[in-house]
């Protein structure tokens, strides 16, 4: 079935079958095309289904190549946006007690000695971006479950690939911690988007309803995020 569909897009297309689905999907990126499948339907029909999204699906190849990443200078004076705020970046070339964030500056060296104890100028970012991450996501994420009367377990942050957040059925709340980029309210967005899934573990209109008591404009916010998501990088 590949063979035969392959020949109308020169895109690799993987298709994964599961049992646990109930319906089909398509995902779209610069070198892949991922169907995601209900075991129980024919291979027919999912052919049938890919090229009826034929289209559909070449608009969205199309929309990947104009993606262009932004690229960041980790260099004195550069600027970084950090949940909706300016931040400087000071590259100092004498040693420092240790690389932090303050005020409106992230401040790191470049020193033998500083290097030397807490890595490269890239490693000190990096640790530095990761805590202050966690300090707001997991801030937010107690506020928020205050105002929404849930209960959670715990909060990490992980360097996901292809997703933002996830909940567990034990109420282990995960963000991917690159959304630190993020302006503040797409950041609040996925706070409710993953303390919703507390009370429906699922994305049915119950789910969607509940985002929505706190989060008003939760479609504008998620589809900033899908439009833009690509950009929140260094």
């Amino acid at each position: 079935m590949l063979d035969k569909l392959q020949e109308y897009f020169e895109t690799p297309i993987e298709i994964v079958f599961s049992k646990k689905r109930k319906t089909i999907s398509i995902q779209v990126k610069p070198d892949s095309i991922r169907v995601l499948s209900t075991y129980w339907i024919s291979k027919n029909s999912v052919r049938e289904f890919i090229l009826k999204n034929e289209n559909w699906i070449r608009k969205k190849l199309a929309d990947q190549k104009l993606r262009v990443k932004p690229v960041t200078n980790l260099v004195n004076n550069e600027k970084l946006t950090l949940c909706g705020k300016n931040y400087t970046l000071k590259v100092n070339s004498e040693p420092i007690k240790e690389p932090e964030i303050r005020s409106e500056a992230i401040i790191i060296s470049n020193n033998f000695k500083t290097r030397k104890a807490f890595g490269s100028i890239e490693s000190q970012i990096l640790k530095l971006l990761k805590d202050f991450s966690f300090r707001i996501l997991q801030k937010k994420t107690f506020e928020f479950s205050q105002i929404m009367n849930v209960r959670y377990n715990s909060v990490k942050i992980k360097n996901y690939k292809s997703r933002w957040g996830s909940c567990s059925s034990k109420g282990d709340i995960s963000f991917n911690w690159k959304i630190i980029f993020a302006p503040e309210n797409i950041i609040e967005y996925l706070v409710v988007h993953e303390l919703s899934h507390l009370i429906h573990f699922n994305h049915s209109k119950l789910f969607w309803n509940k985002v929505k008591e706190f989060q008003y404009n939760y479609k504008e916010n998620r589809k900033w995020l899908k439009e833009n998501g690509y950009k929140l990088d260094l």
